[in-house]
Parts: C-alpha cells; structure tokens; sequence
C-alpha cells in the first residue's frame, strides 16, 4: 500500500468514526431533551396545583376575616 492510500484510509475511518460519536451524541441529546420536557411537565404541573391550593386558601382566609370584621362592625 502507498502512503496515500494509507492516509486515505485513516482519513475514512477516522470520518466514520466521528459520524458515529455525532450520531450517538444526537441521540443522547434527545434522550435528555425528552428527559427535561418530561421534567418540566411535572413542575408546571406541580406549580399550577400550588398556585391553586394557595389562591384557595387566601379566599377562605379573605372570607374568614370578612366575616370577623362584620361581627365586630355589629357589636
């Protein structure tokens, strides 16, 4: 074999081989970005139950000291 063709030949391997380490990395990348999305779901999900359970309890807390304040306005 020539040089060339050796040189040729490490050119072509190491390319293949970089195309797999890209094609692994894209995968992984996606893996992750699944990941996060699946993550993100569960805090947005999370967030809005807590928004909710605390925009509740202030009404209730409103309502409770409305009520108070009309017992003490009538004494």
């Amino acid at each position: 074999m020539s040089i060339t063709s050796d040189i040729r030949t490490y050119a072509d391997s190491a390319l293949e081989q970089g195309k797999q380490v890209l094609d692994q990395a894209q995968t992984q990348l996606t893996d992750v970005t699944g990941q996060a999305n699946d993550l993100v779901g569960k805090l947005t999900s999370t967030a809005k139950s807590n928004v909710s359970e605390l925009a509740a309890k202030a009404t209730d807390a409103v309502n409770d000291l409305r009520t108070q304040a009309e017992k003490a306005v009538n004494l």
